[in-house]
């Protein structure tokens, strides 16, 4: 699995979005399949949060918003803000893309508020920065 995401972000990276998504999409599969347990939960969500990134960076802007869900389903029961955080500026990241720019803010401002209360402040600043660019 974390060789099927890591070749996926690979992919990725260079532009080849179809075999990331791909491979991505396979990783999750796994993950999914052996389920169970929080720390594998938590690989899963790690799995998915992937997988946005990458249907984000080839343009699937529509497919993200579920896995947000499904990682959101995922994370909050394990009373992890810094997660919640990432999916929140996921989708914010999407909602942009979509043209849907009050709704991008709403989520920079959360997620930015929960790395904050998290101690990642750098994370925090990087959402401020995208919500400053919308105003």
């Amino acid at each position: 699995m974390a060789c099927l995401r890591t070749l996926g972000l690979a992919l990725s990276r260079r532009g080849l979005h179809d075999g990331a998504v791909t491979r991505c999409r396979e990783a999750a599969g796994k993950a999914e399949a052996v389920g169970m347990g929080a720390g594998r939960r938590a690989y899963e969500a790690d799995t998915l949060l992937m997988l946005g990134q990458v249907e984000l960076a080839a343009g699937s802007y529509h497919t993200v918003p579920d896995l947000c869900g499904q990682r959101r389903e995922l994370v909050s029961p394990l009373g992890h803000e810094a997660d919640d955080a990432s999916y929140l500026e996921l989708e914010g990241d999407v909602l942009v893309e979509l043209g849907r720019r009050e709704e991008a803010a709403e989520r920079y401002a959360a997620a930015a508020a929960q790395y904050e209360g998290e101690g990642t402040g750098h994370h925090a600043d990087r959402c401020k920065s995208k919500l400053a660019k919308l105003r």
